[in-house]
């Protein structure tokens, strides 16, 4: 069975026109993270000249994180709303959107749910975006919460504790 190239040639075949100069692009598209080779050959037979190219990409997770990566909401009376911010950094070159998964906003064991905002959104390319945590207790004790944000091309969520 034939392998599919990760990588594409903008211009497979053409005639190199007097200047002696083309610019070619080749575009990388990994359906995984590693590193991946792929070899080309550049021919041009009037000139009897052969050349190899060896194509590396190098594909990886998308560079994004909590700062803090943690949060202690401080101590509240029941009813009464605590809240804190942290914030979701973006170090990639491009728009990530970001999705909370409603089902890790209860805790397991005090049976309570933190509410966040934004539940959804885009952290801009080389940018930062606040995300808000409030709690109003509806009973004493003490809860923790496991937050779990899925982001796009992240293949799996970060998570807030």
């Amino acid at each position: 069975r034939a392998r599919l190239s990760l990588f594409a040639c903008s211009v497979p075949s053409s005639k190199l026109n007097a200047t002696k100069h083309m610019e070619v692009l080749f575009t990388f598209i990994p359906m995984e993270t590693g590193t991946y080779r792929s070899m080309w050959q550049l021919s041009i037979p009037e000139r009897q000249v052969e050349q190899s190219l060896q194509l590396l990409g190098i594909a990886s997770e998308p560079s994004l994180c909590f700062l803090p990566n943690f949060l202690c909401l401080r101590t509240t009376l029941i009813g009464v709303r605590s809240e804190g911010k942290v914030q979701l950094v973006n170090q990639e070159e491009c728009d990530l959107k970001f999705t909370v998964d409603p089902n890790s906003l209860y805790s397991e064991t005090w049976g309570q749910a933190v509410q966040v905002l934004p539940m959804k959104g885009v952290v801009p390319a080389q940018s930062q975006i606040d995300i808000k945590l409030c709690l109003t207790p509806t009973q004493a004790g003490e809860g923790q919460f496991h937050v779990k944000v899925s982001v796009q091309l992240l293949r799996c969520p970060l998570t807030l504790d």
